[in-house]
């Protein structure tokens, strides 16, 4: 009996330990946003693919503003505006997008999101945590995975699921840390494109 009672003392205690020493889903997130929101601006590059194809790229962050340099297309986000401009085409559209559509924009959009109608889980896989975000709403994206590094905090790679079921993979391989950006950097500038046309569609 005193055996018994001294082994279910120790698996309380081991438990118990183990339970301190792992951090939550939304601990490791809110960890991974305020390392990148002490960030001036930051930088990384990326790929990405889904059904319609892959690219590669990079995304300069600031706040909640951005801007997309691929081969395919320039995409600027002032926080509000957003204009895409595809690679050889003379238009650009203007557009005031949804949070879904951000959500497809921006690898970093989560963390905007995570605090509030979503349910968090996590797993561990090698040096890495896997943080699943499932939505409690029946639109915009269904689930979001988010692998995130254990000793730096920064994320690496994001897989995004549609309602539909379709996903979008997104593979970090680099983030620099940068200087405060310009608001320029992230609007538009009809002079630097002085032939493009300006397709208004808000």
């Amino acid at each position: 009996m005193k055996h018994t009672l001294l082994s279910l003392i120790i698996c309380v205690c081991a438990s118990l330990g183990l339970s301190a020493a792992t951090p939550s889903a939304k601990s490791v997130l809110d960890k991974t946003a305020n390392i990148l929101a002490s960030y001036p601006s930051c930088t990384a590059a990326f790929t990405a693919s889904a059904t319609q194809g892959s690219t590669s790229g990079t995304i300069t962050i600031q706040g909640r503003k951005f801007f997309v340099k691929s081969p395919e297309s320039l995409v600027w986000f002032d926080g509000t505006t957003q204009w895409m401009m595809l690679t050889g085409s003379k238009e650009v559209n203007v557009t005031t997008p949804t949070p879904a559509e951000l959500q497809q924009m921006n690898p970093y959009y989560f963390l905007n999101l995570y605090k509030s109608g979503f349910d968090l889980k996590m797993r561990t896989e090698g040096a890495n945590y896997v943080v699943t975000m499932t939505s409690q709403k029946k639109k915009g994206v269904k689930q979001m995975e988010v692998t995130i590094n254990q000793k730096t905090s920064l994320p690496s790679r994001v897989v995004m699921t549609s309602q539909r079921g379709s996903k979008t993979i997104v593979n970090i391989s680099s983030i620099k840390k940068g200087k405060k950006q310009p608001d320029t950097l992230f609007r538009f500038n009809k002079k630097e494109h002085p032939k493009v046309q300006v397709i208004d569609l808000r």
